[in-house]
């Protein structure tokens, strides 16, 4: 997932995806209650991404609590402490390309 926020900040977050669906953590990320369809950033009122927002699930059949529960700054941070950051790898922007380093 690649961000860029509003003062030109960009983030780069590997998530876990398997049939096109995102795998969402445990703690460690290592197993998952659910999967989401649909996992991006808070989006305002002209389908914009809100400024230093938060990356959680949109899907309407998130168990109790799981929007709580499943909540991430743009730069991978977990809001939950229960919940661990997403992987944020090195990467490098050359011209318009985003070259990430995914080892």
């Amino acid at each position: 997932m690649i961000i860029k926020d509003w003062d030109n900040s960009i983030y780069v977050n590997l998530i876990p995806v398997d049939d096109n669906k995102v795998f969402l953590p445990d703690r460690f990320w290592r197993w998952t209650g659910h999967f989401c369809d649909d996992l991006r950033p808070v989006l305002d009122d002209n389908n914009k991404i809100a400024p230093s927002g938060e990356i959680l699930c949109h899907d309407e059949n998130l168990p109790d609590g799981g929007r709580e529960y499943w909540r991430w700054s743009y730069d991978g941070t977990s809001k939950n402490k229960w919940i661990a950051d997403m992987y944020t790898p090195e990467f490098e922007i050359k011209g318009n390309v985003i070259y990430v380093n995914a080892l």
